[in-house]
């Protein structure tokens, strides 16, 4: 039992961070046929948008951020953009007051229940078809919505998730480290969405075709919700590879952490409350993507915890497990001088990617057991 737990436990992490994208480049080259057809709007059939900022106390980035979208390469008049005030109490509804530009608007919510709440309410005022999410501090591309909304000239397209891309804070090693995780991450988004598997997005961006959206749970996160809501009513949710937005990465140890936690807590119930979407029997293809991208990532520290444990155990059965047991140490080594350096900002080669790996696996852990207490996070 010992030694399959070991083998299963190793396997298993394996799989999680190299195997899964092994396995989605294999079917994609066996079946080329298997991957979807792509069709975009003409620049000048694309529709009507709305672009929807929620924000809390924001006063410091809005002005910028309401510009950047101002600048997008999209067709003049088929642009508005309503700034979502979460019960802000600095000066971001005054900015957005006095902005003096019919296309900005600003809907205010008095009773501050967090993000998704504020959501719910704000999708009620809006008229046009498709809806464009998006943060205070994220900024696009000029081409990110003439991109983002091509793909909704197929019917089946319910939600369209942009390319996310994190730029890296100068001198942070978690933030250069996270960058290694976010490439591989956006390398399994683009071919799930070949392959037509794809259920999940990044709240930073996408868009959604307003008839696909279904009023949200508030103790659930928009980018897990809204795409398992699409599939279960039959659209499909694409990455568009070229609509490019930039946002910073936390870049600090305990905000890292703290982000972890929270995102892992409010997906983890999310995802469990669309069991007939994991049900590999019902659901096949987004089971399949489901379990292998995010229910066994986030249980990797519980293997990688049975995978240390067994190979102590085990350390005297052979040279394989005295080996593995020292790359162990070794790893955990590294993991700790990782974590000094962090804390005296300095960066010993290799060690600040394996104090990130398992920082982030340590917030997959106790955002795990926070979610199977009944612990809710709704403002944040």
């Amino acid at each position: 039992m010992i030694v399959f737990s070991f083998w299963m436990s190793l396997l298993v992490m394996l799989y999680v961070y190299s195997g899964y994208l092994f396995v989605l480049k294999l079917i994609c080259y066996l079946f080329p046929s298997a991957k979807r057809e792509v069709k975009f709007f003409r620049s000048e059939e694309l529709p009507s948008i709305t672009v929807m900022v929620t924000a809390f106390n924001e006063d410091v980035v809005i002005k910028s951020r309401i510009d950047n979208i101002l600048e997008s390469d999209y067709p003049d008049g088929k642009i508005k953009i309503l700034i979502v005030s979460d019960g802000s109490t600095d000066q971001t509804d005054n900015i957005v007051n006095s902005y003096g530009d019919d296309r900005v608007s600003l809907f205010r919510v008095e009773d501050r229940k967090g993000k998704t709440n504020a959501q719910n309410q704000a999708m009620e005022k809006i008229s046009n078809d498709f809806v464009v999410f998006t943060d205070a501090d994220s900024r696009f591309d000029p081409f990110c919505l003439k991109n983002l909304v091509g793909y909704f000239i197929d019917e089946k397209v319910g939600v369209v998730a942009g390319k996310l891309i994190f730029e890296e804070v100068v001198g942070s090693g978690i933030s250069h480290s996270q960058g290694y995780y976010w490439s591989y991450e956006l390398k399994l988004r683009e071919l799930e969405s070949e392959l037509g598997s794809l259920a999940i997005i990044s709240g930073g961006c996408f868009a959604i075709r307003k008839n696909c959206f279904r009023k949200m749970d508030i103790s659930y996160g928009d980018d897990c919700i809204i795409p398992l809501n699409a599939v279960r009513d039959g659209f499909d949710v694409v990455h568009a590879k070229k609509a490019v937005t930039y946002d910073y990465m936390a870049h600090e140890a305990n905000q890292e952490f703290k982000a972890r936690v929270r995102m892992t807590l409010r997906n983890w119930q999310c995802t469990w409350a669309f069991k007939d979407i994991l049900n590999p029997i019902l659901n096949p293809r987004y089971a399949f993507a489901l379990w292998s991208h995010k229910i066994l990532r986030w249980l990797s520290p519980v293997f990688l915890i049975i995978l240390t444990l067994c190979n102590l155990m085990l350390i005297s059965d052979g040279v394989v497990y005295a080996i593995s047991a020292v790359l162990l140490f070794v790893f955990y080594c590294l993991g700790f001088v990782g974590y000094l350096g962090n804390a005296w900002s300095k960066n010993v080669p290799g060690s600040t990617t394996v104090f990130s790996f398992l920082l982030a696996n340590v917030g997959f852990f106790f955002g795990i057991l926070e979610a199977i207490k009944g612990k809710k996070i709704t403002v944040y």
